[in-house]
């Protein structure tokens, strides 16, 4: 019996880890939204200041979405512009890999804006910075909202790498602490090519015919 199941097992492993990888959906990769309020005051966001919060993949790939950021003072005469940046290799943002589209404003308020990814993959194990620019006006006057309760951020993501801000426009960030921005990112989980699916068919013919080796030994 148990050379039988041994001669199963590598079939049964096969064909589950294709399934288990083909899985999908959306998921928070990080943010802090749950929970938090906007009574922390603002960063003022400009065409030369800037800012960034950082995260790393776990293993596994993931197609960007939409990063939502409270946001005050969006008004007409403001232009946000959302982006995502690799990692420089110093934990800071290196080159901008993709913009995402800016939502309307809202007149001015405190309010929750969504700003949508299009083609945008996230690579398994990988570190990426979202950084937040305000190409209108080089004085103050977009505000990224802060909570006053600090809740740290989380989700699928496997590190948050923190908030880092830069007054020259990207050519030098500097690190923050005890600062916690309002914002939430959401992708979904990458379906594996036509080849996994071929993978997981064979899994299931190796085992079928392991399957019928062994009842026709049984039966002889």
């Amino acid at each position: 019996m148990n050379k039988q199941l041994s001669l199963l097992l590598p079939a049964v492993v096969l064909t589950a880890a294709c399934f288990s990888a083909s899985s999908s959906g959306q998921v928070i990769l990080l943010g802090n939204l749950s929970g938090s309020n906007d009574s922390g005051g603002t960063d003022p966001i400009t065409t030369t200041s800037w800012k960034a919060v950082g995260f790393t993949t776990p293993a596994q790939s993931y197609t960007l979405n939409d990063v939502v950021l409270h946001l005050q003072n969006y008004t007409s005469s403001s232009s946000p512009q959302v982006s995502l940046y690799n990692d420089s290799g110093s934990s800071t943002p290196g080159t901008q890999l993709g913009l995402l589209t800016t939502p309307a404003d809202n007149g001015g308020a405190i309010g929750s804006f969504t700003f949508t990814a299009s083609g945008l993959t996230l690579a398994p194990n990988t570190s990426y910075w979202v950084v937040l620019k305000d190409l209108s006006s080089p004085s103050p006057s977009l505000g990224w909202v802060k909570s006053t309760v600090g809740i740290s951020p989380s989700g699928d993501a496997s590190a948050f790498l923190g908030f880092k801000k830069t007054q020259t426009s990207g050519s030098a960030w500097s690190g923050l602490t005890g600062q916690v921005n309002n914002f939430q990112i959401d992708a979904t989980v990458v379906v594996p090519e036509p080849a996994t699916y071929g993978a997981a068919a064979a899994g299931l013919l190796l085992g079928f015919g392991v399957f019928r080796k062994l009842r026709n030994s049984a039966s002889v």
